[in-house]
């Protein structure tokens, strides 16, 4: 399994919806898109006008659920499923035993980010997201260079007096 992280929640401002990002340790990443409450339920300063509305996720009752129940959640996986989306199953320790249950992709999220819980992703499913490098890597790519008319056109130019005003002429 391969362990990621909440690298940030932030608004796309292209698309018009919140999206996340996960990083891998290896500084990769993927971004998913997220519903607004989803985005809601990431945010690190909750809109304390939303506490008087019903929830629209399920991970607080689940968080109840399981304190009420002896049980406690041990890590979140993801997995993409046949229809291409991205969805979760909460990995429990209860006093019968471990236990799977399926969970809608951000209540996962928010679960692991909540209870700062393992968030994993098998490598043969990682391998089915668009992963980019979070930092440009540096190319070594021989067509980066100019080509070699381009390079000997601008050696050839006399750039000694660029930028300074013209001389009066005398």
């Amino acid at each position: 399994m391969v362990d990621l992280t909440l690298h940030a929640v932030q608004w796309c401002a292209h698309h018009g919806h919140p999206v996340l990002s996960l990083r891998t340790a290896d500084d990769r990443f993927f971004v998913v898109a997220l519903a607004a409450e989803d985005a809601g339920a990431l945010a690190a300063a909750p809109d304390p006008a939303a506490a008087d509305r019903p929830p629209r996720r399920l991970y607080p009752l689940v968080e109840r659920l399981l304190a009420t129940l002896g049980a406690r959640l041990t890590e979140v996986r993801l997995h993409v499923g046949s229809d291409h989306m991205l969805r979760a199953s909460l990995r429990l320790h209860t006093p019968q035993g471990d236990a799977a249950l399926p969970a809608c992709f951000a209540d996962g999220i928010a679960l692991a980010h909540r209870g700062r819980l393992p968030l994993r992703m098998a490598p043969e499913d990682l391998d089915r997201v668009p992963l980019a490098p979070l930092f440009p890597l540096p190319t070594n790519d021989p067509d980066a260079t100019p080509p070699e008319a381009f390079r000997a056109l601008i050696e050839s130019l006399d750039l000694d007096g660029l930028g300074r005003e013209p001389e009066a002429p005398r």
